[in-house]
């Protein structure tokens, strides 16, 4: 460099001797400057222009970003140097690390839970999805389908059902909660939670957004409990025996069985009575 001004000292923490010759080049971070300088030398023997994002650390500062560009300065044909531009955007750099970091942090509990994010323009009709949606309809990552597409995961009945729950949410501004199976891109079939509140701008409803819950695991454990709840039942009705269950303060919390029948109220008082009182009665 032959010229800095005060405004490159600043940003660089360097003063006009440190930066003359290749001076400047020590403000690169250590670990970028090789390959910066080849760069610059490159873009200087084939005559074009320089552009790059540069970091570097400062003790007083701590981490500088710069925007640099430079350009050759000709007469005629006659190449005379270069002039270029330093930008801090040091604050820029920061808030993009920032949001890429929240992103990742919501990509990742969102694979956890496996709960991700949609958005419906309700002026286009046409859905936004995060990750994790496509994820769950078992879907390349790519551009989010319409909303019929988005609705052709779904029996007729269903969809239907979803139709009405998306009108009634936009004409009435309630929220919806709801529990719907579903068939995924590859056949699958699931279950989903889907959540979805309006959002309006000067009193008229522009979106929903909401998010879509993979709850197949809990649905089949649900399944489980209410087939072995059945049969449970169904020997129950044909033994003459009683099964209780009795609570942390030692009453009974709840009572089954062919043979409650013998009592007047099936047995219905001594729910809540101590357990020694229950087997003082079925006990001979």
């Amino acid at each position: 460099c032959e010229y800095t001004n005060p405004t490159y000292h600043r940003i660089s923490g360097l003063d006009f001797e440190a930066t003359s010759g290749d001076g400047w080049s020590v403000a690169v971070y250590s670990e970028d400057r090789e390959l910066v300088l080849k760069e610059w030398e490159s873009a200087i023997a084939n005559k074009k222009s320089f552009e790059r994002l540069v970091g570097s650390y400062r003790p007083d500062t701590g981490i500088v970003w710069a925007s640099v560009k430079a350009g050759p300065m000709w007469d005629g044909e006659k190449l005379l140097g270069y002039v270029g531009t330093v930008e801090d955007i040091t604050s820029r750099k920061i808030a993009e690390e920032e949001l890429q970091q929240r992103e990742e942090f919501l990509r990742e509990t969102g694979r956890i839970a496996n709960v991700g994010g949609w958005e419906l323009n309700i002026q286009t009709y046409q859905i936004t999805w995060s990750e994790q949606v496509f994820h769950i309809h078992e879907m390349e990552v790519g551009s989010s389908p319409d909303l019929s597409k988005a609705l052709s995961f779904y029996s007729d009945k269903t969809r239907s059902f979803l139709e009405k729950i998306l009108q009634r949410t936009v004409d009435t501004g309630e929220a919806h909660d709801i529990e719907v199976p579903f068939i995924t891109a590859r056949g699958s079939h699931r279950w989903a939670r889907i959540i979805g509140r309006v959002h309006f701008y000067d009193g008229q409803p522009v979106k929903i957004i909401g998010t879509l819950q993979d709850i197949t695991d809990r649905k089949m454990a649900e399944e489980v409990i209410r087939y072995k709840n059945q049969m449970l039942n169904g020997i129950l009705a044909n033994m003459q025996v009683v099964a209780y269950r009795i609570d942390k303060r030692n009453r009974i919390s709840e009572i089954r069985g062919s043979a409650m029948q013998r009592f007047d109220d099936g047995g219905e008082n001594l729910i809540g009575q101590p357990a020694s009182d229950f087997f003082s009665q079925i006990v001979p």
